[in-house]
């Protein structure tokens, strides 16, 4: 077996691996994107990338500045009726 088939395998290999764990965890991401790939996003720097991203999942400041300001939730919570 060559050096190049074996690389093909192995990659082959750890990109099905990755797939599955993405797969079988649920994240906020998930429901937004099915797959491991990278959306392509031509002409973004990594900040610009990282902020398309966030925009995406819906973690901006709005929604979770109060954590990083260890503040109360500005959201009202749920009426829980039993």
């Amino acid at each position: 077996m060559s050096y190049d088939d074996s690389k093909k395998l192995i990659n082959e290999y750890t990109k099905n691996k990755r797939k599955r764990i993405w797969n079988n965890q649920y994240t906020k991401l998930n429901p937004i994107k099915r797959d491991i790939y990278r959306w392509i996003n031509l002409k973004l720097n990594r900040k610009e990338d990282t902020v398309l991203n966030r925009l995406r999942i819906g973690h901006t400041r709005i929604i979770h500045g109060f954590l990083m300001a260890r503040e109360e939730s500005p959201f009202v919570k749920p009426l829980e009726l039993y």
